[in-house]
This record gives structure tokens, C-alpha cells and sequence, in this order.
């Protein structure tokens, strides 16, 4: 099972040119879920931080690689 990742995220700039950066994971805390994006929405809303450098897409579907102790769901196996 998987208890951290290193991943890859898009964020803006102040040029608005979009950024590709990387993110070092960590391991995961009780009740946390480490969910692996397969596909995220960009719409108007990012629009609003395409200049601040924040990460860009939201509404994300994908699937749940590990969990943190103590969660619970009817997800978990």
C-alpha cells in the first residue's frame, strides 16, 4: 500500500503562463486518503488564479491509492 507519493501539479504565474512543478509527498496522518487524479476540471474559476501560482483544477475524479489510520468509508476494503 502506498503511504506517500511524489506527484507533478500545473499551476499559474505571474506572466500566466502555466507552470509545470513538483510536490514531495508526504507520509499520510490518521483519517487522511491519498487519492492518485486520473482527470481534473479547468474552467472559469481558475481563471481567478491563473496570475497568483496557485494549482490550478478542482472537481478532480480519481482513485484512492492509500489511507491514513483511522478512516473509514464504504470505499475501504
Amino acid at each position: 500500500m502506498v503511504t506517500s507519493a511524489d506527484f507533478k501539479t500545473f499551476h499559474g504565474s505571474p506572466s500566466r503562463a502555466i507552470q509545470e512543478g513538483n510536490y514531495k509527498g508526504r507520509e499520510l496522518e490518521p483519517n487522511e486518503v491519498l487519492i492518485r487524479i486520473t482527470y481534473s476540471g479547468v474552467c472559469g474559476t481558475d481563471l481567478h488564479g491563473l496570475e497568483s501560482g496557485m494549482v490550478l483544477g478542482h472537481e478532480g475524479v480519481g482513485v484512492v491509492e492509500s489511507f491514513g489510520e483511522g478512516t473509514r468509508g464504504a470505499w475501504k476494503v
